[in-house]
C-alpha cells in the first residue's frame, strides 16, 4: 500500500470516526437534557404538592385549635376570658381564609379543586355552628351550647378534617404517580442512550481498529523513547541533586548539607533537652603528601580517611567534607559532653593508621576542635566558629589531638 493510500485511509477513517463521535455526543447530550427536563418537572410537581400539603396541615391544625378554644369557652365562666377566646377564634378564621386563598393560587387538578370546594363549604358550615355555640355561651345557655357543640359543631369539624385528609392523601398519591412516571421516562431515555451508545461504539471500533493497529507500533516506539528520556532525566536530576549536597571526590555530604543538618540537629537537641557535638577537623601532614607525591596521592588519602572516619561514627551522625582537607562531624542525641570524647579518640586512631599508596606508606594526623550545643552556643555560625578556633588550638598545641571549647582558657 502506497503512502498516499495509507494517508487517505487514515484520513477517511478519522473523519468517519469523528462524525460518529459527534453523533454520539449529540445524542447523549440530548438525552441528558431530556432527563434533566423531566427531573425538573418532577421536582416542580413535588414541590407544589408539598406546599399544598403543608398549607392543608396548617388549616387542619387551625381548625382543631378553634374547636379546642370553643370547648374551653364552654367550661369557662368568666365573660372577660370569653372575649379573648372569641378574638383568638376570629384570628384563626382569618388565617384559615388566607391559607385557603394561597392553595387556590397554586396549580391544582380538577379533583383537587373539587376537594378544596367541598372542604371550604364544610369549613363554612363548621364556622357557622361554632359561632352559634359561642353566641349561646355568651347568652349563658350552656346546655343548648353543649348540645349544639357535640351534635353539630364537632361532627362538622370532623367532616371538614376528613376532607382535608383526603386532600393530603391525594397529594401523596400524585407524588407517587409522578415519581413512577418520571422513573419510567428516565429509564426509557437511558435505554435509548445505551442502545445508541452500543451501536455507535460497535461501528466506531470497527472503523478505528485498522487505524489503531497501524498507529500502535508508532505509539509504542514513541512511548519507549519518552520512557528512556524520562529515566535519563530522573537519573540526571538525582545525580545533580546529589552533587549539589555531596562532595564529588569522597561522596560525603558537603558544606550545604552540613549546615542544613546542623540547624535541624540544634532544633532536635533543644526539643529533647540533650547535647549536640560539632567536630571541626583538619588533617595534619596532608599538604606535604599532596605537594610531594601529587594529587593522586592526596586524593587517595582523602578517600581513605573519609572511609575510616565514616566507619567510626553512628548512622544518626553526619560526617561531611567542607573543603580541602577540612571535615566536620555532627554527633546527635548525646546525654552529656563526655560521650563525644571517645569518638574523637577513635577518629584520631583511625586516621593515624598508615595509608598505602603504590609503593609508599603515608602517615597522616588529624586535629579536632569540638564545640557543644547548648553549652558553648546556640547559633550554628557561633558553634562552627568556636569549633574551628578549638581546632587551631589543637594545631598550635602539637597537632594530632582534640581540644574542646571549654578547655580553651577564657580571655
Amino acid at each position: 500500500m502506497s503512502m498516499v493510500t495509507k494517508d487517505n485511509t487514515i484520513r477517511g477513517a478519522t473523519i468517519a470516526f469523528a462524525i460518529i463521535i459527534v453523533i454520539l455526543l449529540t445524542t447523549t447530550l440530548s438525552g441528558l437534557y431530556r432527563i434533566h427536563d423531566v427531573m425538573g418537572q418532577f421536582d416542580q410537581v413535588v414541590d407544589t404538592n408539598n406546599r399544598q400539603t403543608n398549607i392543608m396541615h396548617q388549616i387542619m391544625n387551625l381548625g382543631q385549635e378553634r374547636s379546642l378554644i370553643l370547648q374551653s369557652m364552654l367550661f369557662t365562666q368568666n365573660p372577660f376570658e370569653w372575649e379573648g377566646m372569641q378574638t383568638e377564634m376570629n384570628h384563626i378564621v382569618g388565617a384559615s381564609i388566607l391559607l385557603h386563598e394561597q392553595l387556590l393560587k397554586l396549580p391544582s387538578s380538577p379533583e383537587e379543586l373539587k376537594l378544596l370546594e367541598l372542604q371550604q363549604h364544610q369549613t363554612t358550615l363548621t364556622s357557622v355552628s361554632q359561632n352559634k355555640v359561642a353566641n349561646l355561651i355568651y347568652d349563658q345557655h350552656d346546655e343548648e351550647a353543649q348540645q349544639l357543640l357535640y351534635e353539630e359543631a364537632i361532627p362538622n369539624q370532623r367532616t371538614a378534617i376528613n376532607l382535608m385528609k383526603r386532600y393530603t392523601a391525594l397529594q401523596s398519591r400524585q407524588n407517587l404517580d409522578k415519581q413512577k412516571t418520571t422513573r419510567e421516562q428516565v429509564e426509557s431515555f437511558k435505554e435509548m442512550m445505551v442502545l445508541l451508545l452500543i451501536i455507535g461504539l460497535a461501528v466506531s471500533i470497527t472503523i478505528a481498529i485498522n487505524v489503531v493497529m497501524r498507529l500502535m507500533k508508532e505509539i509504542k516506539r514513541r512511548n519507549l523513547i519518552e520512557s528512556e528520556l524520562e529515566e535519563r532525566v530522573a537519573k540526571r536530576t538525582q545525580q545533580l541533586s546529589f552533587l549539589a549536597t555531596h562532595d564529588a571526590l569522597t561522596s560525603l555530604p558537603n558544606r550545604t548539607l552540613f549546615l542544613e543538618q546542623l540547624a535541624q540537629s540544634i532544633k532536635q537537641s533543644h526539643r529533647h533537652n540533650n547535647f549536640t557535638a560539632i567536630f571541626f577537623m583538619d588533617l595534619d601532614g596532608f599538604k606535604q603528601v599532596n605537594d610531594q607525591y601529587g594529587h593522586d596521592a592526596g586524593d587517595k588519602v582523602l578517600i581513605e580517611i573519609s572511609r575510616r572516619i565514616d566507619k567510626t561514627i553512628r548512622e544518626e551522625d553526619l560526617f561531611s567534607r567542607i573543603g580541602g582537607d577540612e571535615f566536620t562531624l555532627i554527633l546527635n542525641n548525646l546525654s552529656d559532653q563526655e560521650a563525644a570524647l571517645p569518638i574523637a579518640d577513635k577518629i584520631i586512631a583511625a586516621v593515624n593508621r598508615p595509608i598505602k599508596f603504590e609503593d609508599l606508606v603515608l602517615n597522616i594526623g588529624i586535629s579536632i576542635g569540638i564545640s557543644f550545643y547548648p553549652n558553648d552556643g546556640e547559633e550554628t555560625d557561633q558553634l562552627i566558629t568556636l569549633a574551628d578556633d578549638a581546632m587551631y588550638q589543637a594545631k598550635h598545641a602539637g597537632k594530632n589531638h582534640y581540644v574542646t571549647v571549654s578547655a580553651i582558657p577564657r580571655q
